[in-house]
């Protein structure tokens, strides 16, 4: 599929073309600041040739929920964003860097029940919040044609009264090449 982008004064036509790109299914450890370990799952679908190859760019699905240690309460949250990612080399081993924005919609609950949702605490922490990210990682192609990788990534995603560090294992599935 192809866009064709105009200029102003009509002098030409540039063409942005794209397919889809990397799928990344992945499951992980999630920690955050005053919690214990929690768990985390999520998404991340990828559009390929855009940019001119030089970067990758796509929408992000996650899910983590972890328990506060200093409180009764556990925290959730389901994060949609966009990310933007480069692979440092080609090959069978790849390095990857990137950098995400994601809104995040988190909920407090309490083991307790309702006293603990009318808490200070729990309502300062409801709420959605605009929040970016880093991540690191390395993949690793487990088939001949380049379609099954697995990974590993390293994310901080800076939020407010929710910054996370996410250390992440998942499969990258990509579709057929022209």
């Amino acid at each position: 599929m192809a866009i064709a982008i105009l200029a102003a004064e009509g002098l030409g036509a540039q063409t942005l073309g794209f397919r889809l790109g990397p799928i990344d299914m992945y499951g992980g450890v999630v920690l955050a600041s005053e919690s214990e370990p929690g768990v985390a799952f999520g998404a991340r679908v990828g559009l390929a040739d855009v940019f001119h190859r030089a970067l990758l760019a796509g929408v992000e699905l996650d899910w983590w929920t972890v328990q506060r240690e200093d409180t009764q309460l556990e925290l959730r949250d389901i994060i949609v964003g966009i990310a933007v990612w480069r692979e440092l080399a080609t090959g069978a081993l790849r390095p990857f860097l990137g950098l995400g924005a994601a809104v995040h919609s988190v909920h407090a609950s309490g083991d307790g029940g309702a006293q603990f949702l009318q808490s200070r605490e729990a309502a300062e922490l409801d709420g959605y919040r605009v929040g970016a990210s880093g991540f690191a990682g390395l993949s690793l192609r487990l088939s001949h044609t380049g379609a099954i990788w697995v990974f590993l990534e390293y994310r901080y995603s800076a939020v407010r009264r929710v910054s996370h560090q996410e250390l992440r294992a998942g499969v990258r599935l990509l579709p057929s090449q022209p």
